[in-house]
């Protein structure tokens, strides 16, 4: 009875807040990727891997990668993985602390904002 209980619950949070380990390799192949792109470490300040409900799609898988670039500490930047081929890509929004919204940007305006970006989810 105790071992459904548990069951039970790490079911629930897992479909309400995501697997932790799936946080954990998106960090990772996220990190993977932008070292592939030709960023250095020291240029990534933090990559913070978090389930989205409303972004879990038959096409991307719901956890998602939010980075932070050291040259600009106030914008954080959204990182999807697609489902069928396991690539990581940077979704056209990002995060702006000084208007606290998300916000899209296809004038390239933001220093970090790939030019190969996805609107879909």
């Amino acid at each position: 009875f105790i071992l459904l209980i548990v069951f039970a619950f790490l079911a629930i949070y897992t479909a309400i807040n995501g697997n932790p380990v799936s946080d954990f390799l998106m960090e990772r192949e996220t990190k993977a990727f932008l070292l592939k792109q030709g960023y250095k470490e020291k240029e990534i300040l933090s990559i913070e891997a978090s389930y989205n409900l409303k972004r879990n799609t038959e096409r991307i898988k719901g956890t998602n990668a939010y980075v932070t670039f050291e040259d600009e500490p106030n914008e954080r930047y959204l990182y999807i993985q697609w489902r069928e081929s396991k690539q990581i890509q940077q979704h056209c929004e990002y995060y702006n602390e000084q208007t606290q919204s998300w916000e899209q940007d296809f004038t390239e305006k933001r220093k970090h904002m790939d030019k190969s970006c996805t609107t879909k989810y």
